[in-house]
């Protein structure tokens, strides 16, 4: 019986075997063929590439040609010209010379100019080899996660950038620590959030206490939390009245400056942002939180309401304590839910942005270095900024630093870069919670830029969803003419889905190439 019983494991073993032989040998063939179609499929690339390099090569020759017997029809018009023709022809040159004078004296004076009416073409394999330096400078930034004010994922980009920069731009480049507060702009919803449940906590204990003393302590809330309200609602738009009551840190701005070869006479800051914001703890799948999180503002102030309400009617029987404190009790609960839940200070839920941005702004103040196309009398100053996500503070202490130095802002100009998420390109012109309207020339200017290059334009007012500001606000408040491009729908619609980073490489060549011919007319010819 052992005998059957072995020979019949063997033989199953057997069968398994060929089985897996018979498995392999399929795998192999199908390995085989798939490499030999990938083989024919190279070999048919090369031949079209090396078609098109002939085809282009034959092209040049052509164009050679026609360009010499263009020059030599020229030449015998000219020479059997007349002399009063040819004498026009020098007058005539004599005045675009004059005209080019006077164009150029108003560069030195105001700082900027408009160039020619179409910018000049940006080679084609110029923009593929930089589109590649930025997208391969992205990656190398968001390796460095968790880029929060102050973080060390914001150090280590910092320092990233900073050796990047240097390469790259042929400069010295250094960091300037700044005091960054990690909690200022979309942080202090959290504050607020935790202020409004201690506050809600005050409000239900003043119940407790006799009438005249539930008065007091009623108004004591309410002094309080308005108090509170202010101060924080101050804090999440990014004003500095009260930035030192929340915990310091340090960041670093990235700074590197080009230095002209001829005396200074202008200043063109190009800068961006490199850290990230502060995450969220849920999303959804359409954009509904801003209206939530308006839902949760204006229970503030139906909560000072009923503060009022209770200091007025001083509740001593069950219906009407039941009255005032159940609504409350559930309108304060959602807001306090909406406002803690919704913005996380784990940097885990931390979204890297920006990446592109600062790659995009990094390549174009390279392109201008290797091309050489930096006017010998301005200064460039290339910045990338830290915890702009908090409040714009690297951008703020970055200008009060330097606008006590002589010679640092010489008739500047300050251009910003920022999030590069979609296909339409945004000229910001306003920052209305700021109230600072930015530069009309120089957004223009940005307009004109961005419509040569035939990319969607918005010329937007600010007026929407400029909660948390710009970075060139802090420029304009000192008078340095500034803007602000970015590649982001600023205007808010519940209806629509949650807008999410997802560059593709059409989306990347066009911001580049707008912000190349935006560079190049603020420098002027």
């Amino acid at each position: 019986m052992r005998d059957k019983s072995a020979k019949k494991q063997e033989k199953e073993l057997e069968k398994k075997a060929l089985e897996l032989e018979k498995k392999l040998a399929l795998k192999m063939l199908a390995q085989k063929e798939s490499e030999d179609k990938e083989n024919a499929e190279n070999e048919q690339v090369d031949a079209l590439e090396k078609e098109s390099i002939n085809i282009d090569n034959m092209a040049d020759n052509a164009l050679r040609a026609s360009d010499e017997e263009v020059s030599v029809a020229k030449e015998q018009k000219l020479a059997e010209q007349e002399p009063a023709e040819q004498e026009l022809e020098i007058e005539q040159k004599e005045a675009v010379e004059l005209k080019d004078e006077a164009t150029s004296a108003r560069v030195k004076k105001i700082g900027f100019t408009r160039s020619k009416k179409h910018s000049s073409e940006i080679d084609m394999e110029d923009i593929v080899d930089y589109c590649d330096y930025i997208e391969a400078t992205a990656k190398k930034l968001n390796s460095h996660t968790a880029r929060t004010a102050g973080g060390w994922g914001e150090k280590r980009g910092a320092r990233m950038l900073r050796e990047l920069s240097q390469a790259s731009l042929l400069a010295p480049s250094r960091l300037e620590p700044v005091d960054s507060r990690f909690l200022r702009g979309r942080g202090s919803f959290f504050v607020l959030g935790v202020w409004y449940a201690i506050c809600l906590v005050l409000y239900l204990a003043s119940f407790s206490m006799p009438n005249a003393g539930g008065v007091i302590m009623t108004a004591v809330t309410l002094f309080l939390f308005i108090a509170g309200v202010v101060v924080i609602l101050s804090l999440i738009l990014g004003f500095q009245w009260f930035k030192k009551l929340y915990p310091k840190k340090v960041s670093y701005n990235v700074v590197s400056v080009l230095e002209p070869k001829s005396e200074v006479r202008r200043t063109v800051i190009v800068s961006c942002n490199y850290d990230s914001p502060l995450g969220n703890n849920f999303e959804t799948k359409v954009n509904i939180m801003p209206s939530i999180m308006l839902g949760a503002l204006i229970s503030l102030v139906l909560f000072v309401v009923f503060c009022i309400i209770k200091m007025s009617v001083v509740p001593d029987v069950p219906s009407e304590i039941v009255g005032l404190t159940v609504l409350p009790i559930l309108l304060s609960v959602v807001a306090i839910a909406a406002l803690v839940g919704y913005i996380s200070l784990s940097k885990k839920r931390v979204k890297d942005g920006n990446g592109f941005g600062v790659s995009t702004t990094l390549a174009t103040v390279k392109y201008f270095v290797d091309k050489d196309m930096i006017p010998s009398d301005c200064k460039v100053i290339f910045v990338a900024f830290s915890a702009d996500n908090a409040g714009h503070g690297g951008a703020e202490e970055f200008v009060e630093l330097h606008k006590k130095e002589e010679n640092f802002f010489v008739n500047p100009v300050a251009i910003n870069f920022g999030e590069i998420l979609d296909e339409t390109l945004t000229v910001v012109s306003k920052d209305a919670i700021h109230a600072q309207s930015y530069d009309s020339e120089l957004v223009s200017l940005c307009v004109e830029a961005a419509k040569e290059q035939g990319m969607p334009i918005d010329n937007f007012s600010g007026y929407i969803n400029s909660i948390y500001g710009f970075a060139s606000t802090p420029f304009a408040k000192n008078g340095i003419p500034s803007a602000t491009i970015l590649s982001k729908d600023l205007k808010i619609n519940p209806l629509k889905a949650a807008q999410v980073q997802n560059v593709n490489r059409n989306i990347i060549e066009n911001n580049f190439k707008a912000a190349i011919a935006t560079i190049e007319k603020i420098l002027g010819e």
